[in-house]
């Protein structure tokens, strides 16, 4: 048997007046509080007569899959991708909130990225019984392969804005200021994974092999580095009876890493180890899972914010280096319940220890990691409603909290923790009326009460909001 499927994807987005991202802010307003109060959730800070967004994204692909026989399948995945965006902006400089705590300095950019990219993935995956141990074999190859054209024009001024009764209209000066590379990525794995059943016990055994080339041509060029990686991971689980299943898990990571510093170098891949342990339980008698694991990941050459204050052509004043150690620990605790026919329950909480161990800034060595939260924790609830004039119908509702977090470039100083309701739908018309058979309605509220919170601070002096109340509706049709 043979099953082709054909996926196709286009996105238009076209916002004059801005829309490619949130406002830069300072942190009076924000974070602290300011003798003239809190900065508007929807402040803009450019000019509506430069300040301009588009972009367009594509994807075509299909995925074929073959059934050679009844214990073995073969699975090809294709899928070509191009992202079109060009941006015009005007936001606030590094420099801070002036002595009158109401104006900023702005600067003016634009800059412009065409991506293509082409990803494949060829699996084949068998069963077969050896001796007394019952197999699960995955075999594959995927390959990725991307180019980039990029442009960045800076050194724009505007005049400063005041954030409490600002005056749109003022004059500013064009970038001038041109940086324009196009960097190339090609990466290849080979990977094999058998899962091996004995018993009550299961064990995970799988390896991965990586090539890596990059590339970048423009100014500055930079010559074609290659890197090699073999990587494995492990996992063991005792299937004790009753509903219990404790594991142990571990697994290597190598990653590539986008971007450059500011000199125009291109970023090695990080690379990453991650140890787990945990204990689930299910019932075979009611419809509740429990779980809960303890982890450690540590990550080498990760990205920590640059020391350099001077602003860069390639990265304005946001740039990074590759000096970065990261150790991560912390403990996950899930739970998933059917409350009675119709009310289904999801709990989770995180406690997350994350650490900079080793960084090129004064201080930084020892501090928590920024923008994670030591303490996460969400509850979703939703209602399904079986019989009656609303048959079909589902509700949801549900809370998330985010605890305090470590201030990127403040070291010892946290952004607030903050707690968001949301809210939902999904309808089912077919079972309404027969006529709408495989059509689905639904509808999506974020941040219920529209509570303005700080997103994330980058450096001292800028910050943004997170996103207001946001309502997303669809409708689709299934065939």
């Amino acid at each position: 048997r043979t099953s082709f499927t054909l996926h196709a994807m286009l996105r238009h987005a076209d916002a004059p007046g801005g829309g490619g991202g949130p406002a830069w802010l300072p942190p009076e307003g924000t974070v602290w509080p300011s003798p003239h109060g809190r900065i508007p959730l929807g402040r803009f800070l450019g000019e509506p007569d430069y300040d301009h967004f588009s972009g367009r994204t594509r994807h075509l692909g299909y995925v074929l899959h073959t059934r050679l026989s009844e214990r073995w399948a073969l699975r090809h995945r294709l899928r070509h991708a191009r992202t079109d965006n060009h941006m015009r902006s005007v936001n606030q400089d590094f420099g801070g909130i002036h002595a009158d705590l109401r104006h900023v300095g702005r600067s003016v950019g634009q800059t412009h990225e065409d991506t293509h990219a082409l990803t494949s993935d060829t699996q084949l995956s068998g069963r077969f019984n050896w001796g007394p141990v019952r197999h699960q074999l995955l075999l594959g190859w995927d390959t990725r392969r991307e180019r980039s054209d990029f442009e960045r024009l800076s050194g724009g001024r505007a005049a400063p804005l005041d954030l409490f009764q600002p005056i749109y209209g003022q004059p500013w000066q064009l970038p001038t200021r041109r940086y324009a590379t196009q960097p190339t990525a090609s990466q290849t794995g080979l990977y094999l994974q058998d899962q091996l059943r004995l018993g009550q016990w299961v064990a995970t055994l799988g390896l991965r092999h990586d090539r890596l080339r990059l590339g970048q041509t423009g100014a500055p060029a930079s010559p074609t580095s290659r890197y090699r990686a073999t990587t494995g991971r492990l996992g063991l689980n005792w299937l004790m009876g009753n509903g219990w299943a404790p594991y142990l898990a571990y697994a290597q990571g190598f990653e590539p890493v986008a971007g450059q510093d500011r000199h125009g170098r291109l970023f090695q891949p990080s690379r990453s180890q991650q140890w787990e342990l945990g204990l689930r339980y299910q019932p075979e008698d009611r419809n509740l899972t429990l779980s809960a694991s303890l982890f450690a990941l540590r990550q080498h050459k990760a990205l920590t914010r640059d020391p350099d204050p001077d602003e860069s052509p390639i990265c304005g004043r946001a740039c990074q280096v590759q000096q970065g150690l990261r150790s991560t620990r912390g403990l996950e605790l899930e739970a998933r319940a059917q409350l009675g026919a119709q009310v289904h329950l999801n709990a989770s909480y995180a406690y997350t220890q994350a650490r900079i161990t080793h960084s090129n800034l004064p201080g930084e060595a020892g501090s928590a990691m920024p923008d994670v939260p030591r303490h996460q924790a969400a509850l979703w609830l939703d209602w399904r409603i079986a019989q009656g004039p609303l048959a079909g119908l589902t509700l949801y509702s549900g809370a998330r909290h985010t605890g305090q977090r470590a201030w990127h470039g403040r070291p010892g100083q946290h952004l607030p923790a903050h707690t968001l309701l949301d809210a939902g739908l999904d309808y089912d018309l077919g079972q309404a009326h027969a006529a709408l058979a495989g059509y689905h309605f639904a509808l999506s509220v974020k941040n219920l009460t529209n509570r303005a919170h700080v997103a994330s601070c980058y450096g001292p002096t800028v910050c943004y909001w997170s996103q207001g109340r946001s309502a997303q509706a669809s409708l689709r049709y299934q065939w």
